[in-house]
């Protein structure tokens, strides 16, 4: 492998790690904030549930949802841009 193609490779994996630690960073402080805050959110309603339990029931995992397809969309993304798409 060429020089070239080994620093393409080393700037794409350093991109998927920034990406990938960025986003369950991201969820781990949402998750410690709806968990250690959620009685100063039930004092606010939402469809008639407290809003700490609705946050934790539905939105925690509706967020984890987005934020998988939201990282799917960027790596693709990135794996065009350098280079590194694998297509089937």
């Amino acid at each position: 492998m060429s020089q070239s193609a080994l620093s393409a490779r080393a700037l794409y994996w350093r991109h998927s790690l920034i990406l990938a630690g960025g986003l369950l960073g991201a969820l781990l402080v949402t998750a410690i904030i709806l968990t250690f805050g959620e009685t100063e959110f039930n004092a606010y309603g939402f469809f008639g549930f407290p809003l700490g339990f609705y946050g934790l029931a539905q939105g925690l995992i509706l967020l984890i949802a987005g934020g998988g397809f939201w990282y799917a969309r960027v790596q693709d993304r990135l794996e065009e841009e350098l280079g590194e798409s694998e297509e089937f």
